[in-house]
């Protein structure tokens, strides 16, 4: 099995090579420092902001999510659960960001617990407001709306 790096150019994405392709590569790109000011441990509990740091020295996959969104609970949650089914063991560590783009009435941070119980999902949640027209995680990823993996 492969394993996941995350590549630079204009849609940053993160895509599957085979391990030795990754270990050769000089087109990975250091990740900005997550800018997300509000958090929930995988118990729900209040955290301080989540640094890449925390999760460890493998690969991070961090999943894009609003509360309100459809494709999020019909396909992002469900593909969230299977990676890290897969991947858990393997060196991979998981985040659910809640990027506040639009509807901020609905998708609050009170709504974090809710959505992390549904999918039992034992991972840090955080919840990014925007700020102007996008989060900090938006601006600073590149992401274009929900779902979205990084």
């Amino acid at each position: 099995m492969g394993v996941g790096a995350p590549v630079g150019g204009p849609t940053r994405c993160v895509c599957f090579f085979p391990e030795e392709m990754v270990m050769q590569s000089r087109c990975i790109q250091q990740a900005p420092e997550l800018r997300v000011p509000w958090w929930i441990d995988g118990e729900g509990r209040s955290m301080a902001p989540l640094k890449l740091s925390d999760l460890g020295d493998g690969f991070k996959v961090i999943f894009c999510f609003q509360h309100w969104c459809p494709g999020c609970h019909s396909h992002g949650f469900p593909t969230l659960q299977k990676l890290i089914k897969a991947l858990g063991d393997r060196g991979f560590a998981f985040a659910a960001v809640q990027t506040v783009f639009e509807g901020a009435e609905s998708n609050t941070f009170e709504r974090l617990r809710e959505t992390q119980l549904r999918y039992g999902l034992n991972i840090p949640f955080g919840h990014d407001p925007a700020i102007g027209r996008a989060s900090s995680l938006m601006a600073d990823y590149g992401t274009r709306g929900t779902p979205w993996f990084w």
